[in-house]
């Protein structure tokens, strides 16, 4: 890989990063190590790499979303829902209400 990063440079810093987000056996954290190597020795520029990463990154992680990630079911009425708790009082008050999570929903889809 560091050969492939050295030979074409910047290109394939930014199509195998989209790879290895994708789902190819290419091992991003690796490869930006060797990036980073090859700036710190000369052979690449800080800034396009840099820009080759963080493209390749944003490019990887959308394709991820669209081809692997399955779109939420569209709603007509969404609902927002919370939940809350009691816990006991310290003294000055007999119990404290807190909020654990907030959601939306849609109660017409059966999931």
């Amino acid at each position: 890989m560091a050969l492939w990063i050295a030979h074409y440079g910047y290109p394939a810093i930014f199509f195998l990063l989209i790879g290895g987000i994708v789902g190819f056996p290419v091992p991003d954290q690796l490869l930006l190590i060797i990036s980073g190597y090859l700036v710190l020795t000369g052979s690449l520029s800080m800034t396009p790499t840099l820009i080759a990463a963080i493209l390749g990154s944003i490019c990887g992680i959308t394709i991820s979303y669209f081809w692997v990630g399955v779109p939420a079911p569209t709603c007509q009425r969404p609902v927002l829902r919370a939940a809350a708790w009691k816990t006991p009082g310290n003294g000055l008050n007999d119990s404290a209400v807190g909020l654990s999570f907030l959601a939306i929903s849609c109660p017409e889809s059966a999931i």
